[in-house]
């Protein structure tokens, strides 16, 4: 019944789905700190920005050590329209752990103690675990579990996302958000550190997620910022695939209507039963030697023509005549079936494609409904303090979210699009298919006639042997016994009749 089992700590079964490895990861931290004067915020300092390069434990440790990432809200209690008594300070941080990618999600880029220390350190979510370990499916869910505190609930909201494993670059992103501070801790499992180009300019994936938060000219603490970001990611990955099978379905298309009649091997038949039929069969012709050099020489033109393309002549001609022409046609025809086999891969992978992509559309109209969810209750903030620093903060964080909405709804769009381009594929595949059907239905009615004249041209022959041995009956059976010799001695005055 773990579906609905809200414990956040992880335990030894999670770990169980889990491998764990070393490999570099990066950290940042984005933070600003504020002060409470007179009923308003005041910003202190700028933003304070640190991006970390880690590895080992020893560096992990220190880090983790270090880092006071506390969650509990600095405002004293008070009355709605009351005043505080004194000045406290507000920070307010995004705390993201970006770990490297590796060979699967499910093999953490840290070690066993480090993963573990950073769950607890960071009140990253269980559910993380549960969602890595569900790859074939993307995913994106929200929960807003108390976290219980020494003196006090501290409330929070736990997003995890992950994207399906069907295709390469796949990530996964937990998050836990505490209303009070507006501060953000998150973990991002699989990102690429390699540079590579995008844009014109060499990037990486934390290259990307950093400058866009280092730059945001909103109020960047906004809960739902780390999650639309990921959608970014999930939304360029997928148009890349659908740009790829777009391509793969285009020059399918050109090569099956460049496929003319000697592709097919129509105009090699054409000329092979033209000559028999206009040829004028001698009588010597129906010697044996003739027979057979004819129907070998018949069996490997058809042999030709039908390996590589529908039948195995290998099973269905075994003659000598040829057999050099019949192995080469033997590999072909392995070729031919490769290539039909990638056409169906391909139709499977656009089709696979497409319903991932209606999925990963789901997930976004849940994000959509979530920003309204947020609007409603407020963001989760505690109300027990400063109406105008409340009012501001809210007000923030709605604008952000206008944004983020108007973002959200765009990609929702153009994974409409990108759906009806894999519809549009899909269906000019079964026109391709037609076609290439239409092309061999050709190449069967020509065989037929090919066979058809070759049968009249057999006949032919068969009527001029009968003609033939018709000729030598006569000459059998009437003509020889009518034939006898007279010989006459005249000098032994008798006469001789053979």
């Amino acid at each position: 019944m773990s579906w609905i089992n809200q414990k956040a700590e992880i335990d030894k079964n999670d770990k169980a789905l889990l491998r764990f490895s070393v490999t570099e990861n990066e950290v940042f931290r984005i933070q600003k700190h504020e002060e409470d004067n007179d009923d308003c915020l005041r910003t202190v300092e700028a933003n304070c920005v640190e991006l970390l390069h880690l590895r080992d434990e020893i560096e992990w440790s220190t880090w983790i050590g270090s880092e006071d990432l506390s969650v509990t809200s600095p405002y004293l209690a008070a009355e709605d329209d009351g005043a505080t008594e004194q000045s406290p300070k507000v920070s307010s941080s995004i705390n993201l752990v970006m770990g490297g990618k590796t060979s699967s999600l499910s093999k953490m880029p840290f070690s066993e103690t480090i993963f573990t220390q950073l769950m607890s350190k960071l009140k990253i979510h269980r559910s993380i675990v549960r969602a890595i370990n569900r790859n074939t499916s993307c995913t994106f869910a929200r929960m807003m579990p108390a976290l219980s505190g020494e003196s006090m609930c501290h409330r929070s909201i736990v997003y995890t996302c992950r994207t399906a494993e069907s295709w390469e670059n796949d990530m996964a992103l937990s998050v836990t958000f505490f209303p009070d501070t507006l501060t953000t801790n998150a973990i991002w499992f699989g990102c690429n550190f390699e540079e590579r180009s995008i844009h014109g300019h060499r990037l990486s994936d934390s290259m990307i997620i950093t400058s866009k938060l280092r730059e945001f000219d909103g109020e960047v603490f906004h809960p739902m910022m780390l999650p639309a970001m990921f959608a970014e990611f999930e939304r360029d990955r997928h148009v890349n695939l659908v740009r790829k099978s777009n391509t793969q379905f285009i020059q399918r298309m050109i090569d099956i209507e460049s496929r003319n009649d000697a592709f097919y091997g129509i105009q090699q038949i054409n000329r092979d039963t033209q000559q028999p039929t206009e040829k004028n069969y001698p009588p010597q012709s129906t010697s044996p030697l003739r027979t057979g050099s004819f129907f070998d020489g018949m069996k490997g033109r058809v042999g030709s023509f039908l390996s590589g393309k529908t039948l195995s002549t290998s099973s269905t001609f075994n003659s000598s005549v040829g057999s050099e022409t019949l192995k080469s046609e033997s590999t072909e025809e392995h070729e031919d079936e490769d290539e039909e086999e990638t056409c169906a891969m391909l139709w499977i992978k656009i089709s696979h494609l497409k319903n991932g992509m209606e999925s990963w559309k789901t997930q976004l109209r849940k994000m959509l409904d979530h920003l309204q969810e947020l609007e409603d209750t407020d963001f989760g903030m505690n109300r027990n303090i400063p109406t105008r620093v409340w009012r501001n903060r809210r007000d923030g964080l709605k604008e952000c979210g206008k944004r983020i909405r108007e973002r959200l709804r765009d990609l929702v769009d153009e994974y409409d699009e990108f759906i009806r381009e894999c519809d549009h594929i899909m269906a000019g595949m079964s026109l391709a298919t037609q076609l290439d059907l239409n092309h061999i239905g050709r190449k069967d009615a020509r065989l037929n006639e090919n066979i058809s004249r070759n049968s009249l041209a057999v006949a032919e022959t068969a009527q001029r042997d009968g003609s033939l041995m018709k000729s030598i009956a006569i000459l059998g059976m009437i003509y020889l016994p009518a034939t006898f010799v007279c010989v006459c001695h005249p000098r032994e005055r008798r006469k001789l009749i053979y």
